[in-house]
């Protein structure tokens, strides 16, 4: 066992069963595991011990992002916390132990297993990029991805950098005392409001907090994996999407 927490993110059946897999299997690599379930139809937070996990569940707001912030308030605070998507597997059993090497050093404040390296660049420069799609909104309202991550972060009263770099949000642990001031936001649904949120916890690390954002190894998915995306990680796998 490590001194570092865990928190594994889940929605639907399927999902719920990915994640008690996974907590079953790294149970005695963390010190302690919370799975945060997303419900459609849950109105109001509910907690349960479970033998192997501690258990929440909640109104499906927010998605991973959300379900994470909900975990890590759950968390022994004197501890870093690695955060998991259900579907991430464990690649290396070393995984825990370096999380917590690195979390635990000073200038550090997340880690990760894949930066996006798409959005690496100026704000300005990804204002003119073809990743600079325009959103649009059930009311007709429209606006361009870059102009509303920004407005989001701004409104949550996040610090924008000089670059929109980022961790992707799949597997990504934080030190302690970055777990215990990440903001608080309110999120809905919205996809392009959790890649927002995606966005703003590296940045509110980076410019809030000061602290180093970095992948966990110069390759991405040394310690954990996403079947989602290739391991270079570049892009997902069997998909056109461009984010």
């Amino acid at each position: 066992m490590h001194d570092i927490n865990c928190v594994i993110s889940a929605y639907g059946h399927d999902g719920v069963t990915r994640a008690i897999n996974l907590a079953t299997a790294t149970n005695e690599l963390f010190r302690k595991t919370i799975i945060v379930i997303n419900e459609d139809d849950a109105t109001f937070e509910s907690h349960q011990s479970q033998s192997l996990y501690y258990e929440i569940r909640r109104p499906n707001l927010g998605m991973n992002i959300g379900a994470w912030l909900t975990g890590i308030k759950n968390c022994d605070e004197r501890y870093p916390v690695v955060c998991l998507q259900d579907e991430c597997e464990l690649v290396n059993l070393r995984a825990p132990a370096h999380y917590c090497n690195l979390l635990n050093k000073d200038g550090i404040g997340m880690v990760g297993e894949s930066l996006n390296t798409k959005w690496d660049r100026e704000w300005e420069a990804m204002g003119l990029s073809p990743l600079n799609y325009i959103i649009r909104f059930p009311d007709n309202k429209k606006i361009s991805r870059v102009d509303f991550y920004l407005n989001c972060m701004q409104s949550w009263g996040i610090k924008t950098g000089i670059t929109a770099s980022h961790l992707r949000t799949l597997a990504c642990g934080f030190s302690s005392n970055v777990a215990s001031r990440l903001p608080s936001l309110t999120l809905s649904n919205n996809k392009d409001e959790c890649i927002a949120a995606e966005i703003g916890i590296s940045q509110f690390v980076s410019n809030n907090l000061g602290l180093q954002v970095i992948q966990s190894d110069d390759l991405p998915f040394q310690y954990f994996r996403h079947p989602e995306w290739h391991p270079n990680g570049l892009s997902k796998l069997h998909s056109v999407t461009v984010y």
